[in-house]
């Protein structure tokens, strides 16, 4: 419901247990961070706030992270088949982790295969690209700064394919709030 994104809301699923139980309804951003990274793509141009880089797309929130941020492998997994069979053309994943899944990897890959642009965040630890991000079938992007140079804390390594903007960038936050974050994320 946030002023900015409203409009663009085509869908959504959530894959997070609450209480033991998963409300594949209950996919609003109780973190933040998805309203952050909605917002840089797909803000729209209304007078008020910010504008994404495509304001005029539809967006679906894919919920495998819980309000701390945290998730499973199992339910990144999830998101991701969904996203390929019900013909997205691109999916985000603002998540990554050090340890590689030969699941993950196939659900990627196939994912590709079929079509679907991945794009996931190269990670903010200042090393290695995370993985979804390291796959060969996924687009890894690292964060640079206002000089144009890679952000101290962006992962980097052979797996980067793009860096973009992400320090201080000012967007969209749950509640119908803004807010300025940093990270390959953004």
């Amino acid at each position: 419901d946030h002023p900015d994104l409203a409009a663009n809301i085509a869908g959504g699923v959530n894959y997070v247990a609450s209480r033991g139980v998963v409300n594949p309804s209950a996919w609003d951003d109780d973190n933040g961070h998805g309203s952050h990274v909605a917002g840089i793509i797909a803000a729209v141009d209304n007078a008020v706030g910010v504008v994404g880089v495509a304001p005029e797309c539809s967006l679906y929130a894919l919920k495998v992270l819980n309000k701390k941020g945290s998730g499973y492998t199992s339910d990144v997994i999830a998101a991701i088949q969904w996203a390929a069979a019900n013909g997205m053309d691109i999916a985000t994943m603002s998540l990554g982790s050090d340890t590689a899944s030969l699941a993950e990897l196939q659900a990627c890959d196939a994912a590709a295969a079929a079509g679907l642009i991945l794009v996931a965040a190269a990670g903010n630890d200042g090393d290695a690209v995370d993985y979804p991000g390291a796959y060969s079938s996924v687009i890894a992007v690292a964060a640079t700064d206002s000089a144009d140079l890679r952000a101290s804390w962006s992962s980097f390594g052979p797996e980067v394919d793009v860096a973009a903007p992400g320090v201080s960038v000012y967007s969209c936050y749950k509640g119908g709030a803004y807010a300025t974050m940093s990270g390959t994320s953004m």
